[in-house]
């Protein structure tokens, strides 16, 4: 013998009545009230901030092989490690849980530090609630920087003067001063006369030998160094510029 359901799931045996319709309500707002707990994951990527903004910009990679690790006030929640694209998602918990988020990196990437706050960047521990009502997952991600790649506040500027002539004079071709000089205070160091560099101006700083490679150029009624035939194909390396 079968019966039929109504939408409620209740076999019509008997004529429909107050009791039924209160205990019909009250399973109803019993189901709305336990609806599915959403889990709250937390995913994002780890990359290098090259022009320290917090952003991920084109030309910027992720970072592979950094430890994430999530936890409760009870303790550790999940753990995971980022792809080669710097790609992660930790597996969290229910929608609504204070965690934290902690970022390790490996001894390989011990030369990096966490960046700047910013728009796609947090500290490397983060506190945050995870999302509920649907939102299944929130992105926390971590900007890094070399701070080799990156200078003092008041780094050495050195440029180039040309002079008239034919090279052998002893006037300041090449000069240096720090960046928060202001006019010639304090005055400009001497790094080359033209009798040694003559007319450059192509340059480039090599820190690990604290050297900096100047290029001969050609310039009208500026003579290359004396002595030199090489033209424009010389190259002169200073060492230990701005002393």
């Amino acid at each position: 013998m079968h019966h039929r359901l109504d939408c409620l799931g209740f076999p019509p045996t008997r004529p429909r009545g107050p009791f039924r319709i209160v205990a019909a309500l009250s399973i109803a707002a019993s189901l709305l009230l336990a609806g599915p707990t959403f889990a709250g994951d937390v995913e994002g990527v780890v990359y290098r901030d090259f022009n320290g903004n917090g952003a991920q910009d084109a030309g910027e990679p992720g970072v592979g092989g950094v430890v994430v690790e999530v936890f409760t006030a009870s303790g550790g929640l999940g753990s995971t490690t980022t792809a080669s694209d710097g790609s992660y998602t930790a597996t969290g918990t229910a929608g609504g849980t204070d965690v934290r988020v902690e970022f390790t990196l490996p001894t390989s990437l011990d030369f990096l530090d966490p960046g700047v706050l910013g728009a796609d960047s947090v500290g490397q521990a983060s506190f945050l609630t995870l999302p509920g009502s649907g939102v299944n997952a929130v992105d926390i991600d971590l900007a890094l920087v070399n701070p080799g790649q990156h200078c003092e506040a008041s780094p050495t500027v050195t440029t180039a003067c040309f002079t008239q002539g034919d090279g052998t004079g002893s006037d300041d071709v090449l000069i240096s001063f720090p960046f928060t000089a202001s006019v010639n205070t304090p005055a400009p160091s001497h790094e080359a006369i033209e009798s040694q560099i003559g007319s450059v101006y192509g340059m480039a700083y090599q820190r690990s030998s604290d050297s900096l490679f100047v290029g001969a150029f050609q310039k009208r009624h500026s003579g290359y160094a004396d002595g030199t035939s090489d033209g424009t194909g010389a190259i002169y390396r200073l060492s230990d510029p701005g002393d």
